[in-house]
């Protein structure tokens, strides 16, 4: 919650008897103004110091003898990590986490520069794949989201470098942000935390398929693994902005499957994945399904439609594009009908969105190669935004009632 939240809302909670004005006075308390930036400013200002003693340092590293190189990397490693766990003790916490992160990315640099100085030679990127171990240790011992964030970069980077420099994939960095910052980010689940590491599991799976020259479909299954545990979040709230990354990709897929321009792609891309795919499939499915059920989502199970191998079928392509069409219609009302049960104005919305865009696709499947153009954009604009306003229209009048 912030402050801009609590000014915008509490004076409607106040009129409407929610809260008195003294607890709107106590709330607003809680969340002084410039607080957070404030905040900020040791922890950055820690970090560019730093960061400039250290590319002056690199800069200047050939002139400097060797063991005056060495006690220097070690000087800015002590005192980094000193004076963080001091500030910490001390309850400052922004200037603490900031100089933990400068020894952290001190540590890092300290790897390359000692490389350097004695001409070591790498064939793989293990020393940086450390340097993230090191991110994911400190991140657990300091529970730090800016530490998270930061071991986020440095195992994507030392990735990245493998897959570039190597061509190898490395599995102990991929373990390293799956197992060691994903659990950590199941314990202390938060919104930003967890849209960062969808995004970089993203980057690692793209990453490993690309290297390892697999099936780019195996990035349904492999993303997957991220929408799956979260469903088994204690807080739902958390899970949906987790889960939207792999749904996007998902119902990009489903529209693909809707056109017999991409249709041909997608059957080959299916024929060359096996049986194990399906059986990964199936198997996250059903997690998904106890996950859900524990929290009274089942409703929700009706994101795997979009997986559903209607393309896979042996009919021809019209057949088949036009059975996706039919699947995303029903997605697309199941998700309406749950909104409009539950009362939840963003499934509602989104459920609208999700047939507006099963329209569109079937209005491109369907009329494009005999309708004249100009009346094709006319008439399908219209009957979308028909679409639109009577959808809204329902939503809007179902939870009209439930305010009554």
């Amino acid at each position: 919650m912030s402050r801009k939240f609590l000014e915008t809302e509490s004076p409607a909670w106040v009129a409407e008897g929610l809260i008195s004005a003294a607890q709107q006075q106590r709330l607003l308390a809680r969340y002084p103004e410039g607080e957070q930036a404030v905040a900020l400013l040791p922890l950055l200002g820690g970090l560019l110091l730093g960061l400039g003693v250290l590319s002056y340092v690199a800069a200047n590293w050939q002139g400097i003898p060797e063991v005056l190189r060495l006690g220097l990397l070690l000087v800015a490693l002590s005192g980094a990590y000193g004076g963080g766990i001091y500030f910490l003790r001390r309850g400052q916490p922004a200037l603490g986490v900031g100089l933990l992160g400068l020894g952290l990315l001190t540590f890092g640099g300290g790897i390359v520069l000692t490389g350097q100085m004695y001409h070591l030679v790498s064939y793989d990127a293990r020393a940086l794949v450390l340097w993230g171990a090191a991110g994911v240790a400190l991140t657990w011992l300091t529970q730090s989201r800016f530490i998270f964030l930061l071991s986020l970069l440095i195992l994507c980077g030392a990735q990245g470098y493998s897959a570039d420099q190597f061509g190898a994939y490395s599995y102990v960095a991929m373990a390293l942000l799956g197992l060691g910052l994903g659990s950590y980010w199941l314990r202390q689940p938060a919104r930003l935390t967890g849209w960062a590491l969808a995004l970089a599991w993203l980057a690692q799976m793209g990453l490993l398929v690309n290297t390892e020259h697999y099936p780019s479909l195996w990035l349904v299954p492999l993303m997957g693994v991220f929408y799956v545990a979260a469903d088994w979040l204690p807080r739902r709230q958390l899970a949906y902005p987790v889960q939207l990354l792999p749904l996007v990709g998902a119902l990009g897929l489903a529209l693909l499957a809707t056109s017999t321009f991409t249709l041909p792609w997608l059957r080959r891309e299916l024929a060359a994945v096996g049986a194990l795919y399906w059986l990964a499939l199936v198997g996250l499915a059903a997690a998904s399904a106890v996950g859900k059920r524990r929290q009274g989502e089942l409703s929700g199970l009706a994101d795997w439609l979009l997986v559903l191998p209607v393309a896979a079928l042996p009919v021809g392509p019209g057949v088949a594009a036009f059975g996706q069409l039919l699947v995303l219609y029903a997605y697309a009302g199941l998700v309406l009908w749950a909104g409009y049960r539950e009362q939840w104005r963003i499934k509602v919305n989104a459920g609208t969105l999700l047939f507006i865009l099963a329209t569109t696709a079937a209005y491109f499947r369907l009329t494009w190669a005999f309708l004249d153009k100009s009346l094709f954009f006319l008439l399908g604009g219209a009957l979308l935004l028909s679409l639109s306003w009577w959808l809204r229209r329902q939503g809007e009048r179902a939870l009209g009632k439930k305010e009554e």
